[in-house]
């Protein structure tokens, strides 16, 4: 049902006091009361970010995170109704922004990133999976990767430590992380560009171990032998105790 003009142009008004707090006389309202809604919004939007970043928000300056929420309300128009969503759009405006240049944050842009992942991971819908047994082998059968994953590379081991040890140790890193499918709990692995390689050739890629092994010697400049055989297996068994690998695919 579409709203008259008159009413859209009211909300529009208390939306934009809620946002900026600019006050403009509002017909119908009580000029006194117009604070409270304010705090209210304004209450909402920062407990549904510090929930969303709580490393972010541990980590940085009361003054700073409340300059960042502020600023987000007041310059920020937010385009999506769902509220597990608005923290995607704090991120994007606090990257656009800047912010990590102005606080000299160098990680902050990544840490917000990694911390919206683990809520984009929990929420996204059911991925199919192909029909699959538990029991099987690594080397003789078809391996079924769980499909709801991402890797994403990053300079600091935020998800290995805490952000003040992982300041101090800059670098390259690779991150998995994935949902358990019974719990729909959100793990995260570290792991390497040779095991980003194995899980991405798994995941579009109808392919045995042993080729495998080939395509890895090939693209790693490593020898193909016991040593390498060993290696994946081991990694490989992890992924299964971790809920990665799920198990074997059933041929038709």
């Amino acid at each position: 049902m579409l709203l008259n003009t008159d009413t859209a142009y009211i909300q529009g008004q208390l939306a934009k006091y809620c946002r900026t707090g600019e006050t403009e006389p509002i017909l119908g309202a009580r000029q006194g009361r117009l604070k409270e809604y304010r705090q209210l919004v304004y209450s909402v939007v920062n407990n549904t970010l510090e929930q969303a970043y709580p490393i972010t928000y541990n980590y940085i300056k009361e003054e700073e995170w409340e300059l960042m929420i502020a600023s987000f309300l007041k310059e920020h128009a937010c385009q999506n109704n769902q509220v597990w969503k608005l923290p995607l759009e704090f991120y994007d405006y606090v990257k656009e922004k800047n912010f990590q240049e102005s606080f000299n944050y160098p990680f902050l842009n990544e840490l917000l990133y990694f911390e919206w992942l683990e809520i984009e991971l929990h929420t996204m819908p059911d991925m199919p999976y192909p029909t699959y047994t538990t029991e099987g082998s690594f080397e003789q059968d078809f391996i079924v990767l769980n499909p709801e994953y991402k890797m994403v590379m990053l300079s600091y081991p935020i998800h290995l430590m805490p952000v003040q040890e992982a300041l101090k140790n800059k670098g390259s890193y690779i991150s998995l992380i994935f949902r358990e499918r019974e719990t729909g709990r959100v793990k995260f692995m570290n792991i390497s560009a040779l095991h980003a390689y194995l899980i991405e050739r798994l995941s579009h890629d109808e392919v045995l171990l042993a080729n495998l092994l080939n395509n890895v010697s090939v693209a790693f400049y490593i020898p193909n032998n016991e040593i390498l055989t060993k290696h994946i297996l081991l990694f490989l068994n992890d992924l299964k105790q971790q809920g990665m690998i799920p198990g074997f695919k059933i041929n038709n």
